[in-house]
């Protein structure tokens, strides 16, 4: 079985990019065992 990943390189603006950063942060958070963010969606 072959996987074909296509990476795309993205060029963000100076906002979007914070914004991905504050996503990122927010993601790693609720991963982790005991988190200050309780979001059950």
């Amino acid at each position: 079985m072959e996987v074909f990943i296509n990476k795309t390189k993205v060029h963000l603006g100076i906002i979007p990019e914070t914004l991905l950063i504050l996503l990122w942060a927010r993601a790693c958070e609720l991963q982790a065992a005991d988190t200050i963010i309780v979001d059950p969606k």
